[in-house]
């Protein structure tokens, strides 16, 4: 009774066409034997040798063996029945397939004010081993998370997950003839804080006396959402970038390239803000320096300096439109400062700084160079 069966594929022409037995485990047949008491009086299972006929396969399908038994001693022995007498085996080519790694997060989720991105799984394919027949229908590999994790405030990861495959027609797929290279896989869920700000603008090269709550701007876009692993609820605006104040002649837009700090995501899906600045109310003029209005600051030690420059003509300045109007030339200034120079004898072109110590309302716009002369005293 219960006599194993070995299925052996070792030079069949079966095995020469590359095939595999797809669904056979084990078999056990009963057998009747006839012959010599002293030689099979006392035979067990173990004595017996039991194989299939291999004769018959040699492409892929299913087939109904004959079992062939044997003594496994030579014996001489007749096998006078077998049960059953066949076993129905399914033979086809192995194959595998590798499939990117898709992640069911269905039963992930982050709290208020957080950001659950995109996961990412170790390793990112699944190979998948099998039947040639039933590697064929496979679409898509599934990794799926064992338990719901709802309101995170962090990142996990998780080697706890399953693999479910899918044909094209999205119907899951019999795993029993399939077999995976890896047992695990790891699924990382990204947690990013959310945090949506305001754009705000650093006006560089500003007089100390000068007033910047008189200039008006807006953005375009207005706020920026951000998405960060780290704390950024302290975070109340977003620098959009730097401007001088001496290019800021309400007749342009500043546009700039929105950048982060490492850690942080731009999430809003844009790429770019633009500063407009508003000139309701406000005007300009033009005006002549002379050099009396020209001033040198921080001379260097033990150098004589002179300026060369007796004007400087066009000097273009805005402000509220009633401080333009009363504005003279008599309120501005031109001042070069010299603080760390280390200039040689001889003639220099440098720029200056133009603003009204007397009106901190309005600004000059562009560049304006004077001409110096550097000698020893």
């Amino acid at each position: 009774y219960e006599v194993p069966v070995k299925l052996e594929l070792t030079g069949s022409e079966a095995d020469a066409n590359g095939l595999s037995a797809v669904n056979f485990t084990s078999a056990k047949v009963d057998v009747q034997l006839s012959g010599m008491r002293y030689e099979i009086g006392n035979y067990k299972a173990d004595d017996l040798v039991a194989t299939l006929d291999l004769s018959s396969v040699t492409k892929n399908g299913t087939y109904d063996l004959d079992v062939i038994v044997r003594s496994a001693h030579d014996d001489k022995c007749n096998v006078t029945s077998v049960s059953p007498s066949t076993v129905r085996v399914t033979f086809d080519n192995i194959k595998s397939i590798e499939l990117p790694a898709e992640v069911d997060y269905s039963g992930i989720s982050a709290a208020e004010g957080y950001t659950l991105k995109s996961p990412t799984v170790v390793p990112e394919k699944v190979k998948v081993t099998g039947p040639e027949g039933e590697i064929s229908k496979i679409e898509k590999a599934v990794i799926s998370v064992n338990g719901d994790y709802q309101h995170l405030t962090e990142s996990f990861t998780t080697d706890d997950t399953q693999v479910a495959l899918y044909n094209k027609d999205g119907v899951a797929v019999n795993q029993t003839n399939l077999t995976f290279s890896e047992e695990k896989y790891a699924v990382t869920f990204p947690i990013y804080m959310e945090k949506t700000v305001p754009f705000s603008l650093s006006i560089q090269q500003c007089p100390d006396n000068f007033d910047q709550s008189i200039l008006k701007y807006s953005f375009d876009p207005e706020t920026i959402t951000i998405l960060s692993s780290g704390d950024i609820s302290d975070i109340t605006s977003h620098n959009a970038g730097y401007v001088f104040l001496n290019q800021i002649d309400l007749e342009q837009t500043f546009s700039f390239d929105i950048e982060l700090d490492n850690g942080q995501i731009n999430d809003s899906g844009i790429d770019k803000v633009n500063v407009t600045f508003d000139k309701t109310g406000f005007a300009s003029k033009n005006f002549t320096l002379t050099a009396e209005h020209i001033k040198v600051l921080d001379p260097i030690p033990g150098k004589k300096i002179e300026v060369r420059t007796e004007k400087i003509a066009n000097v273009k300045m805005i402000g509220p439109a009633e401080d333009i109007k009363k504005l003279k030339a008599s309120d501005l200034v031109a001042e070069y400062d010299m603080e760390g120079s280390q200039f040689e004898n001889g003639s220099y072109q440098s720029s200056v700084r133009i603003y009204s110590p007397k009106v901190n309302t309005v600004w000059c716009v562009g560049n304006y160079d004077i001409i110096i002369a550097v000698s020893d005293k």
